[in-house]
């Protein structure tokens, strides 16, 4: 849905929006943007090359401080192009290091199961302005007044029990799966369907973190408390199967 948005909406087939910068700052974050660029630089067309010596060292401040080069250009989409050749040679020359890379941070994505860690404040307060700026005063007031912008939603006091919650959750539904699975293909297939398919989203949702972006318990969040709401479900089921093979 969100790559036939982008074509609507901007005439290209993609991911999403600004993939380019997410990618570029995911390969900055891993350091190796700054080792092609150290190998190539001067080179024609590659103005990154002038920001080499200070290009941050981590995603997230490679796509929001007002430091980094894609708020420096004035437009966040300005190095758009650029960077979109730029990841292409930087993944022909080191995909087995980034692939590597990659699979780590799937594997914490997908055990990173706390209620949300908010946006970072420092680094986002320091970036509102410039967001502000670019997409406009009423979208910057908007962001300002976000509960997830003020950190509400980490802080809240009943935050702390969401990561025990939804961990354990998926450890029951994953076990419940192995153990009862064969016999609910034949007896509950809307049940194992509706576990798979959990399953399989917060594989899909952990492995697009790993490929283009960072660790972060917000992302796995939002699919976390499907285990949750499934657990009782599976359990009833269960219990039923061993009480009926009982009888």
């Amino acid at each position: 849905a969100s790559s036939l948005g982008t074509l609507a909406a901007d005439g290209r087939f993609e991911y999403a929006r600004a993939s380019p910068q997410f990618l570029a700052a995911r390969l900055a974050g891993d350091g190796l943007l700054q080792r092609h660029l150290a190998r190539i630089c001067p080179a024609p067309g590659v103005t990154l090359c002038d920001d080499l010596p200070t290009l941050p060292r981590t995603a997230d401040e490679f796509l929001w401080d007002p430091a980094s080069p894609l708020w420096q250009r004035g437009d966040f989409f300005a190095l758009e192009e650029e960077l979109r050749g730029l990841n292409r040679a930087v993944l022909a020359a080191y995909w087995p290091e980034w692939l590597a890379r990659s699979a780590l941070r799937a594997a914490r994505q997908m055990v990173t199961l706390r209620a949300g860690d908010g946006l970072d404040r420092e680094l986002v307060v320091e970036f509102q302005p410039s967001y502000a700026r670019i997409m406009g005063e009423r979208e910057g007031q908007a962001l300002a007044a976000s509960r997830q912008f003020r950190e509400e939603l980490g802080e809240h006091p009943l935050a702390s029990l969401a990561g025990a919650l939804n961990a354990g959750a998926m450890a029951g539904c994953a076990l419940l799966l192995l153990a009862f699975g064969a016999r609910w293909r034949r007896e509950r297939p809307a049940l194992l369907l509706a576990l798979l398919l959990v399953f399989a989203a917060a594989a899909a949702n952990a492995a697009a973190v790993g490929l283009g972006g960072s660790v972060h318990a917000r992302y796995q969040a939002r699919l976390a408390w499907l285990f949750v709401l499934l657990l009782p479900l599976a359990g009833a089921a269960a219990l039923r199967g061993r009480l009926s093979a009982a009888s």
